[in-house]
């Protein structure tokens, strides 16, 4: 988020600049910090949408009967999206 706020901050600083010194080509650098800063965000939501979270826990069984343990391990997936900070 704050890189967010400072791609923000810039883009608005230039368009300032080429506002008072009337350079189209100052202007025509901050289209581009904007076009490029909202195609990122774009590229970050999509991907955002296609992350899921593995966990491994190992397990350890042991029978008092036999003395013998048993070692394995458990595998959670999640597929939620709505536990992933993806929102801006």
């Amino acid at each position: 988020m704050g890189s967010f706020l400072i791609g923000t901050g810039v883009t608005l600083v230039t368009f300032y600049i080429a506002l008072i010194y009337g350079s189209i080509a100052i202007g025509l650098i901050g289209f581009a910090e904007l076009v490029l800063m909202l195609l990122a965000c774009l590229y970050l939501l999509i991907y955002c949408r296609h992350i899921t979270a593995d966990i491994r826990i190992p397990l350890t069984v042991a029978e008092k009967s036999y003395g013998t343990a048993y070692r394995g391990s458990d595998h959670v997936v999640s597929g939620s999206k709505s536990a992933l900070p993806c929102a801006l």
